[in-house]
């Protein structure tokens, strides 16, 4: 009956098996199925390099968290989670055995991990799937000895001392010196004495191997140290020197003065006021003017004898390793390192692309700033300014972090965040000489047949022909006139197309155009007649004085350049008044017609010119500077940013509507890393002669604000 049973639970057993695995390999194929789209992994594929990091470990077991630390080194946080497989409950009893087995023999321990990789639709990681790997490792001490086959030669070093007690810190390093740091831990247990001198302590002392170590001694053992203290006894010096040595060595940066070590010595507990006295030896030091590595060996002395209380005796030498090195780095976010990183992010050739991290580093290295590997770069983020097929502007935040400090050669420390703006958009402009045979169709018309065209008037005709194009008119040279004949005459217009790859004008370059038309001559006039003329330009100007060159260049406008010249006959004369003041200024005009050049206008003629000068009482806004930075940062933005709508709005209730206008400078609400902010504002005064407005200039205030 039994072994019936036995095969009716080996077939369940094997039937559960196999729906187990159909289980299992419907599931793996659902989930290829589902990453099929995405560029993952299967683990399977890192298999090799999974299992040399489990080999890492030799003569140990891996802890599961600190395999898991060294897989998120390797592969990325998350990407793949580390399981121990647990053993059969016979593995176990086995496994019990083998390490009850270890101490007299070797054994391997073969412990199962699986790897999962955590890639899925939802996550961008990159492996998938799983994979059981096996450690193998032997964690046997092949050198474990009980601590009793050492009983003669601990006994030896408790006898070394016979006329004083040891302490626990003499003896610990006495211990130390021999079988090396956490082999052996000594414990005082009881001193009892025998007569009056003679006195007994129990040491315990314990062997601290394993078969997880490489101490050689396991277990304890107690040991006697008979002392007669009616003897005068001292502490030999090197039984300290790694108390001696941790002082000496604690000053990092600079040398040590001899009153300071003797001072550290005695503020330690070590020794008393004058029990350990010090003198330096040699000094072994760089020449470099920014400091280095440094050695200043001292010799320390103990100072016991039989006339004072102090312990220690003998002499012993100890090195003083420090660094005076002067850091010379600088911070990266310096102003002046700033503007030269941010010339390299907008050197011409990448008007129109992005930069990669190597080809950046690279740049900052080639200018000279830092050498390599002083200065890396980390891609923040690209942001599209608009979204279009052809393209269009970008910013691309990049973040320079500087590795420079004390015990390298690099120059910066610290990290700022710059922007590189670049426009891909393709260039869809034509050259304006696509159009050339209309525009000199446009030119020479009939109805310019006879007389020249006005800058004005072509700029109007090419606008109306072709609205919304942005071609700009200009004339490049200016036609002569000539007296008491019909001459041919040419005129050059300059047709420019102001297309470019960051607007939707359709035409860019320039291209010429002659303009061909015959002159009416004149006959030549005696400038006196225009004299009326004359006075009437120069009375323009109602509130202040003509500028020679502003008025030779309206007579040039009304009668042609070169007709008549101006000339400055004297200083303006002032009436009396205190903010409207008359002024008078007489200016001649003499016709330069001559027998050579047969201009239209000769003699001369001089006009007043009367005008009233205004005085501008309006004062500079800087002299409110500090009721701005006031309203600026008052108490309901402290924690938020003004809209530039909302301050405007506010300075207007302030002051008069339309007395200052404010703008924007520097807005840096946004790529920060931190939550204080800066945003500085220009205040403009729209004082002027010609208003009554208050406050002229311009002035700045920065909002300083925190974001909670």
């Amino acid at each position: 009956m039994k072994k019936e049973n036995s095969k009716v639970r080996s077939k369940l057993k094997y039937v559960l098996i196999l729906l187990i695995l159909f289980i299992t390999i419907a599931t793996i194929s659902f989930v290829v199925l589902q990453l099929s789209q995405k560029n993952i992994k299967n683990i399977s594929e890192i298999k090799n390099e999974l299992q040399t990091t489990l080999n890492n470990k030799l003569n140990s077991k891996w802890d599961v968290n600190e395999l898991q630390k060294e897989v998120d080194n390797k592969w990325g946080t998350k990407q793949i989670t580390v399981k121990f497989i647990s053993t059969s409950d016979k593995e176990k009893t086995n496994n019990y055995v083998n390490n009850y087995m270890n101490i007299f023999e070797r054994k391997i321990h073969n412990d199962t991990y699986s790897f999962i990789g955590n890639a899925s639709k939802e996550n961008n990681f990159i492996y998938s799937g799983s994979i059981n790997l096996i450690h193998s490792y032997s964690d046997i001490n092949n050198n474990l000895q009980p601590i009793t086959k050492i009983n003669d030669d601990l006994q030896k070093i408790l006898d070394e001392k016979t006329n004083q007690a040891w302490t626990f810190r003499e003896l610990q390093a006495r211990i130390n010196k021999d079988y090396g740091d956490g082999s052996i831990t000594v414990e005082e247990l009881e001193t009892t004495t025998e007569n009056f001198f003679s006195k007994t302590t129990e040491w315990k002392f314990i062997g601290n191997g394993t078969l997880e170590n490489t101490f050689p001694y396991e277990g304890s053992t107690i040991l006697k140290h008979k002392w007669d203290d009616s003897l005068v006894s001292f502490i030999d010096i090197t039984l300290v020197e790694q108390e001696l040595n941790e002082i000496l060595q604690s000053n990092h940066n600079s040398e040590w003065d001899k009153w300071k070590l003797e001072e550290a010595i005695v503020e330690s507990g070590l020794e008393t006021n004058g029990g350990i006295t010090v003198e330096k030896i040699r000094s072994k030091k760089t020449r470099s003017s920014i400091g280095g590595p440094q050695q200043t060996t001292w010799e320390f002395t103990g100072n016991a004898n039989e006339n004072n209380d102090f312990m220690f005796e003998g002499k012993m030498a100890l090195v003083h390793n420090w660094n005076d090195k002067i850091d010379t780095t600088q911070d990266i976010s310096d102003k002046e390192i700033v503007n030269r990183l941010q010339i390299i992010l907008n050197l011409p050739d990448y008007k129109t692309k992005s930069w990669n991290k190597n080809k950046l580093e690279q740049a900052i290295v080639d200018a000279k700033i830092d050498i390599a590997g002083g200065i890396t770069v980390e891609e923040v983020e690209t942001v599209e300014t608009t979204r279009s097929s052809i393209g269009g502007p970008h910013i691309t935040i990049w973040k320079f972090i500087g590795h420079g400090k004390e015990s390298n050669n690099w120059k910066y420390w610290g990290t700022i965040n710059l922007n590189h703006e670049w426009n891909n958009k393709k260039d869809t402009t034509k050259p304006i000489s696509n159009i050339k045979v209309e525009l000199k169709a446009m030119v020479n018309s009939t109805e310019y047949k006879n007389k020249a065209w006005i800058q004005d008037d072509l700029q109007m005709a090419v606008n109306k022909k072709w609205a919304g194009a942005g071609i700009t008119v200009s004339q490049k040279n200016i036609s002569s006139i000539h007296l008491f004949e019909e001459k041919p005459q040419v005129t050059t217009w300059i047709f420019t197309g102001n297309g470019t790859i960051n607007n939707n004008l359709p035409y860019k370059d320039s291209v010429e155009i002659i303009h061909n038309w015959v002159e009416l001559i004149p006959e030549t006039q005696d400038i006196e007649l225009i004299k009326d003329e004359l006075t009437l330009i120069i009375n323009m100007e109602k509130d202040k004085t003509w500028s020679k060159i502003e008025l030779q260049s309206e007579v040039d406008i009304t009668y042609g350049v070169g007709e008549i010249t101006v000339i400055d006959q004297n200083e303006a004369i002032k009436g009396r008044s205190s903010e409207i003041v008359p002024m008078f200024k007489t200016w001649i005009f003499k016709g330069n017609d001559t027998a050579e050049n047969q201009l239209k206008y000769s003699g001369e003629t001089s006009a007043i010119h009367s005008w009233t000068e205004k005085i501008d009482t309006s004062i500079d806004i800087s002299t409110i500077n500090d009721k701005l930075n006031i309203l600026v940062n008052d108490e309901a933005h402290k924690d938020k940013p003004w809209t530039l709508e909302e301050l405007q709005n506010t300075v207007n209730s302030k002051f008069n509507d339309g007395e200052i206008e404010v703008q924007i400078k520097i807005k840096n609400s946004n790529f920060v890393d931190n939550n204080e902010h800066d945003d500085t504002y220009v205040f403009i005064g729209k004082g002027n002669i010609d208003n009554s407005y208050k406050y002229k200039g311009l002035t700045e205030v920065t909002h300083i604000w925190t974001l909670i």
